[in-house]
């Protein structure tokens, strides 16, 4: 071989890999991160490529080699998100108290959200499932030796809402329409914190769950909305210990506290609500002396608006709230 043939063959070889490497990059650009949203891959077209990969809210890497057209819903918190951004599941838990979103409807009951039935859950053939943190970091082993990608997603801030929105926009393919729709929420909402006066009321938030009464301090979608409309909560300096969430409930505590406003959420059906306030609360001759009692400011606040949140609908969660502590900017509730 004289040197022009070997020079056209090197060139020739040359070309090929530059081919080869240019048909392994990832096709568009990864979707964007929020600061605390795993930064997600953009779904791709080819065959040989990773559709989508990102970390899932235990840090753990979850790769979806095509998009999911099986999936499961195990956390109810994300139902309602899951399908306005375009999502059909095959299956979902249930637990007490959730509405369940009209296409939900007809994807199959795999248990309740405490108590997943996994042969269910299996025999529907997933290629994605989608828990929560309490319930379901455990199911990460089974779900890994049955091959099944597997993610842990919450959503305690306005912030998971908008991160949470758009990852399940990419794994639908749905990203812009759920762009689209966190930028309506965004607006709807900021329509109303613009409104909201600077008198920092404050305010308690008791959970009311499985037969016991805890004080929020953190991490709560409620408290979440209620600290973006100026609210203080009152159980924020109530040492906890390695909790960081909730403390257990203590009368004594409560009237050393002794908010403007009592919010009370139930995870569970209104009359267990109704039952624990009475045994827990009311029943106790301290319960008159709270400031918010005697200003009648104490009030249940929806499960579908702030436990199993109204996805990109959050507005409406801002909204009940805001007239309920600022009726005379949003009219009374």
């Amino acid at each position: 071989m004289n040197p022009k043939q070997r020079f056209l063959v090197a060139l020739t070889l040359g070309a090929a890999i530059c081919l080869a490497a240019a048909g392994c990059g990832r096709s568009g650009q990864p979707a964007a991160a929020g600061p605390d949203k795993p930064a997600a891959t953009a779904p791709t077209t080819s065959a040989a490529e990773t559709y989508l990969s990102f970390e899932d809210q235990t840090g753990r890497k979850v790769v979806l080699n095509r998009k999911p057209e099986r999936i499961v819903v195990l956390n109810t918190e994300l139902l309602q998100l899951f399908e306005q951004v375009g999502g059909t599941m095959v299956g979902r838990a249930t637990a007490p108290g959730v509405p369940v979103p009209e296409r939900a409807k007809a994807a199959e009951e795999v248990g309740l959200i405490s108590q997943v039935n996994m042969e269910r859950v299996l025999g529907l053939k997933p290629d994605l499932v989608i828990g929560e943190p309490l319930f379901h970091t455990q199911l990460a082993p089974t779900m890994e030796q049955a091959g099944i990608p597997f993610a842990i997603l919450t959503i305690k801030t306005m912030d998971d809402m908008r991160d949470n929105a758009l990852l399940l926009g990419d794994i639908v393919g749905q990203a812009d329409a759920a762009a689209a729709g966190v930028s309506r929420m965004n607006e709807r909402i900021k329509q109303i914190t613009d409104r909201v006066p600077d008198t920092k009321p404050t305010y308690a938030l008791l959970t009311f769950m499985m037969n016991t009464v805890s004080l929020q301090k953190g991490s709560s979608i409620a408290l979440d909305v209620a600290d973006r409309l100026n609210m203080r909560n009152v159980a924020g300096s109530v040492e906890s210990g390695l909790a960081t969430e909730s403390v257990p409930f203590s009368m004594e505590k409560l009237v050393e506290l002794d908010p403007d406003f009592l919010f009370f959420v139930v995870h569970g059906t209104d009359e267990e609500g109704r039952q624990a306030l009475r045994s827990n609360l009311q029943s106790n001759g301290a319960w008159t002396a709270l400031r918010a009692v005697k200003a009648d400011k104490y009030r249940f606040i929806p499960s579908e608006l702030f436990v199993n949140n109204p996805g990109l609908e959050l507005d409406r969660s801002f909204a009940y709230l805001a007239r309920i502590v600022y009726p005379e900017r949003f009219g009374a509730p």
